[in-house]
């Protein structure tokens, strides 16, 4: 069994892994100089083993081209690319199904440990079968390139980028708006109900992992972050800029907690904020000044930035971003709940109004 002291570094390593995957490049020195002093040492050797394994494997990565067949999968085309890992388009050769691969590069065989809860936590989101989550179908390792096999949403186009489209003027706010808003973060809520029945935290909730169907119908994807109950957890502070954003306020700062359950609410809660509101609900021109508003500010209630927004749905946005765990919503199922009582014109079930 891992000291604590292996489990910090390997978890510290797992979140330089996830920056590199999102694209957030951060400078090796630059993390060592965001993560706790007595993970230097062991932390400096990781990564400089961790350099030496991405030269040796871009060769490997520059095999990988449309009509390539890696394990039981042909490639068609490149859907993206982040620090670690790449995303295809594939087709499963036996079954003949339409898949999103993402080939992480053989990477993962750096640090055991997390090698290990990684793949304990895509299991574990394989057991999950709900149309608001991105199906993980397959775990295989070929050739030292570790291959997650997940469900293909045609489009790959994004609740942020839909935010970000009518921030910006590129559409209008259609018809019947609020009421779709309620039913998206329903729908949401329900899915990740079912990812924490099945003993998966999330933790990494924003509109960037949210994929939308050609039908608009959202899908909760990438748990590329995501946490086992009970697994600890170092601060967000030296993870992905922009995760702080939608973060509960007990997993930020150096005070940093454990999260359950409800920091997937608070998380639900900051995305339904912005797209209610169009807006984050909280600002920062520094990761600390950010967690620090998202651990003491109060956000304008919804209804007050936006007059149009029903007071209702501004009620559950705002008992879903209680700053204590014990006044949010205690599950994903109670939260659902309201947003369904708001759309069926009944009395809200969690008291939020």
């Amino acid at each position: 069994m891992l000291n604590q002291l292996q489990q910090r570094v390997d978890l510290a390593y797992h979140d330089y892994l996830c920056q590199q995957e999102q694209g957030v490049m951060a400078g090796t020195q630059d993390f060592l100089a965001a993560s706790p002093s007595d993970l230097h040492a062991p932390l400096a050797t990781l990564l400089k083993d961790h350099a030496y394994v991405v030269r040796a494997l871009r060769l490997m990565a520059c095999r990988l081209a449309p009509g390539v067949r890696i394990g039981d999968y042909l490639l068609l085309a490149e859907v993206g690319r982040g620090g670690v890992g790449v995303v295809w388009e594939a087709v499963e050769a036996l079954a003949g199904r339409r898949v999103a691969l993402k080939v992480l590069r053989g990477l993962w065989q750096v640090a055991p440990g997390t090698r290990k809860r990684f793949e304990a936590l895509v299991r574990a989101a394989a057991r999950v079968n709900h149309p608001g989550i991105v199906r993980v179908f397959d775990l295989c390792e070929q050739d030292e390139v570790l291959l997650i096999a997940q469900e293909f949403v045609p489009g790959g186009r994004t609740l942020a980028r839909e935010i970000q489209d009518l921030r910006e003027g590129r559409a209008t706010l259609p018809s019947g708006y609020f009421r779709e808003v309620a039913a998206r973060a329903a729908a949401m809520a329900e899915a990740l109900a079912a990812l924490h029945q099945a003993g998966v935290v999330h933790g990494w909730l924003k509109p960037s992992n949210v994929l939308l169907t050609p039908e608009g119908a959202p899908k909760v994807g990438d748990m590329g972050l995501a946490i086992l109950h009970d697994e600890p957890r170092l601060p967000v502070s030296q993870g992905d800029p922009e995760l702080p954003y939608y973060t509960a306020p007990e997993q930020v700062g150096a005070a940093a907690q454990g999260a359950d359950a409800r920091a997937d609410v608070f998380s639900l809660g900051a995305v339904l904020y912005e797209m209610l509101t169009l807006c984050r609900p909280f600002a920062g021109e520094t990761l600390q000044e950010l967690a620090g508003n998202i651990q003491a500010a109060t956000p304008v209630a919804p209804h007050r930035l936006r007059p149009q927004v029903p007071r209702e749905l501004s009620a559950i946005c705002r008992k879903a971003m209680a700053k204590s765990p014990e006044r949010r919503y205690s599950t994903m199922e109670r939260l659902a709940a309201d947003l369904r009582s708001f759309l069926q014109h009944e009395t809200l079930t969690g008291r939020a109004a």
